[in-house]
């Protein structure tokens, strides 16, 4: 492992863990590395190789940090009986703020479930034929806005931007071409997106915006 020091990137042996088969994740910046080993998770500070909590759920198949490392999202398969299996933990102390049920991870492509506006200020998350925003600053199942759009299967918000613009993705269905379309939050009412481009023999897609967010 390599932190990065004042004078640049220097080697680093002071982080330990036992053999990782399946998930480790750095956040974007660099501070904080999440590790799923056979006895569950642990969320290390890369400064200082201290450990900042645990959790004993060896499980979890997905991970994913917020933008700025304020929040960490875990998923596991769902279980009938067992509540939430989509959770969020806020990463100084492990203190879990709210969770989701999602019976499926998807595809790759489809990871994270959470989608954050750069300042953390909104995060998302598509369900049947809509995506639902939520209020990041209190993260809870409390939805603030909602984007109808008929069997969407993909979406992103922009790095950039104060309010971020929205992209989703709507595969192609009985002939009917695959549509991309770009929305400004929260303006989603009915014929409100500010573009729309169609695709045909288009069942996927990876949406990317500049940085810029423009």
């Amino acid at each position: 492992l390599v932190s990065t020091g004042p004078t640049g990137v220097l080697p680093d042996e002071r982080v330990s863990c036992s053999p990782v088969e399946t998930l480790a994740r750095m956040s974007d910046d660099g501070r904080y590395l999440a590790v799923v080993e056979s006895d569950g998770l642990r969320l290390i500070e890369l400064q200082t190789g201290a450990q900042l909590f645990s959790l004993a759920r060896p499980a979890i198949r997905a991970l994913a940090f917020s933008p700025k490392g304020t929040y960490l999202l875990t998923w596991e398969k769902f279980v009938d009986g067992e509540g939430d299996n989509l959770r969020l933990w806020r990463c100084v102390d492990g203190v879990y703020i709210t969770g989701f049920a999602q019976k499926v991870l998807g595809e790759k492509w489809q990871w994270p479930a959470l989608r954050w506006s750069a300042d953390e200020s909104i995060y998302a998350r598509a369900v049947s034929n809509e995506i639902h925003f939520f209020d990041g600053t209190a993260p809870s199942q409390s939805v603030v806005h909602r984007l109808r759009a008929e069997r969407v299967s993909h979406f992103a918000l922009a790095p950039a931007g104060s309010p971020p613009l929205v992209a989703t993705f709507v595969p192609e269905f009985k002939g009917q071409p695959a549509t991309v379309r770009l929305w400004k939050y929260p303006d989603f009412g009915e014929g409100r997106f500010l573009a729309t481009k169609t695709f045909f023999k288009a069942s996927e897609a990876q949406l990317k915006f500049s940085p810029d967010g423009q």
